[in-house]
């Protein structure tokens, strides 16, 4: 991570989503899907929390640069929880976590990491056995970041 993650990382706050991040969490979004193909279809979301909202259990939580001025959200992830039953009956809980996004700018400073690792505390505090998450084959860095296992237990 080095020094510019360790600076970073003494003045961000890890919080809960609020209703009034969506108008910068919207920015962010198309500042990370300017490129690949995918704005689209996450432009037809006027709110944010707007997918999040199809599963019953959900948190959205962000990452708030608190040394910017005004403070920055620079990044955000989301997950869902559901209960799955497998073969055999056996029914366990999982989580989906279909929302990655980090600022570009911030990029390399190991806040992706942090932000999945905030993510795997949350899932086990929700009771989930492992989660699954959808990243397009050409996302390295995010196949990278969860590819040391989805279990959170």
């Amino acid at each position: 991570m080095g020094d510019r993650g360790d600076a970073l990382w003494k003045r961000t706050c890890i919080r809960d989503f609020r209703p009034d991040d969506n108008e910068a969490l919207q920015k962010l979004e198309k500042q990370c899907f300017q490129t690949d193909g995918n704005l689209k279809w996450h432009a037809e979301f006027d709110d944010f929390s707007q997918r999040a909202r199809k599963y019953e259990r959900h948190e959205i939580v962000v990452l708030e640069d608190t040394g910017a001025a005004p403070a920055k959200l620079y990044g955000v992830a989301a997950f869902g929880v559901k209960r799955v039953v497998f073969v055999g009956d056996a029914e366990v809980t999982v989580g989906h976590v279909f929302d990655i996004r980090l600022d570009p700018a911030y990029r390399g400073t190991g806040a992706a990491r942090r932000l999945v690792a905030e993510l795997r505390h949350r899932l086990e505090q929700q009771g989930c056995c492992c989660y699954y998450a959808t990243i397009g084959e050409a996302n390295i860095a995010s196949l990278r970041i969860n590819e040391p296992a989805a279990a959170v237990s």
